[in-house]
């Protein structure tokens, strides 16, 4: 509920960019690195804490779908997952 959000990296080489990081800056977001091939260990979170922000995040996907929107970049995932946490919380 405050000014800033977490996103959560698997720690992959492809979210280290300067423009991302710059992204993060901007719009207030505090990236946490996951190590690199740990995710599956921390799977747990995914179904008690995050099953009902990815089932809105799902929504926001369908809805780009069906106007046909073929691929969604970093800052379309930053959009949709702002949207999705906002009908989250």
């Amino acid at each position: 509920k405050g000014v800033y959000r977490l996103l959560i990296l698997d720690g992959h080489s492809s979210h280290a960019t300067p423009e991302f990081d710059q992204y993060c800056t901007e719009n207030k977001i505090i990236t946490l690195c996951i190590p690199s091939h740990t995710s599956h260990r921390l799977q747990p979170l995914d179904v008690s804490c995050y099953s009902s922000l990815k089932v809105a995040y799902g929504h926001e996907v369908q809805k780009l779908a069906y106007y046909r929107v073929p691929y969604i970049d970093k800052e379309d995932f930053l959009a949709i997952t702002g949207s999705a946490g906002s009908a989250h919380s």
